[in-house]
């Protein structure tokens, strides 16, 4: 079934901006093409949705609130408060998320928030790689269990997902919070793994992680030198590594992350 709002939404934006079907034409979509889309007949695909949107000077970012009407997602909310407790080592405020997931039937959540206070049995962590191996679109959402719940996985089941976010969700980089848990998620993967040693999926995590065409965001480009830094520590040069992660936490700090520089400083110790 169509989800008509997408094209509702559109169709409201297109108005207030006083924009006729045919200015569109400019970008390649026909009247006849987006009038289905707007009237909920047809989907449009992301790249001409995402065309049509920078044409009017939306966002993808603006465009999704819209459809949410003017929040975020109830799970996203979710897993960005998990993430919060995560960094401040809030034990029992995750224990209370967890249970109430869990009476709210939210299982694949449920079991990644307990895979932060505690060691998950084989079948919990079954239940979240087959959720996450079935995923044909990667969302926040998504992206946010995988960081959640990374260090419950092996090299291998870890390796899969990477490649497979990195093939699906290229198109979504664009999107300022995709393209930050994004990061997050490739940095603690090289965290992780630098830790148990696996420095040839490091490197290709590395190597795939960067774009010379990024967006300058302070705070990633932090985590990305606090993940190097242990990766050098790790691999190539100990004490120079270490002095360069310590220097990042330190940057943290400065800015008023206390939390989080603690964060790093204790996981990486």
């Amino acid at each position: 079934m169509v989800y008509k709002r997408y094209g509702q939404v559109f169709n409201q934006i297109r108005n207030q901006k006083h924009l006729p079907l045919s200015f569109f034409e400019s970008v390649g979509i026909n009247k006849s093409s987006l009038q289905r889309f707007e009237t909920g007949q047809t989907m449009m695909g992301f790249e001409r949705l995402d065309a049509a949107l920078q044409a009017m000077n939306v966002t993808l970012g603006e465009y999704e609130y819209f459809l949410n009407y003017f929040q975020a997602g109830y799970l996203e909310e979710i897993v960005d408060e998990v993430i919060g407790n995560i960094y401040v080592r809030n034990t029992n405020r995750l224990q209370l998320i967890a249970q109430e997931c869990k009476e709210s039937n939210q299982m694949i959540l449920y079991h990644a928030c307990r895979s932060s206070f505690e060691e998950l049995d084989e079948d919990s962590v079954e239940i979240i790689a087959s959720y996450l191996y079935d995923i044909e679109q990667w969302g926040y959402f998504e992206l946010s269990i995988f960081f959640i719940s990374m260090e419950c996985f092996s090299e291998r089941t870890i390796m899969h997902l990477m490649n497979d976010f990195w093939n699906k969700a290229k198109e979504m980089y664009g999107v300022f919070k995709y393209r930050r848990r994004f990061l997050e998620t490739s940095y603690k993967a090289i965290i992780h793994l630098s830790k148990l040693g696996y420095k040839n999926s490091v490197d290709s995590i590395i190597k795939q992680s960067y774009f010379s065409d990024q967006v300058y965001d302070m705070y990633c480009e932090n985590l990305r030198r606090i993940a190097l830094g242990f990766y050098k520590q790790s691999f190539i040069k100990v004490e120079e590594g270490r002095k360069e992660w310590e220097k990042s936490c330190q940057l943290f700090e400065e800015f008023g992350h206390i939390e989080l520089a603690r964060y790093y400083k204790l996981i990486l110790q």
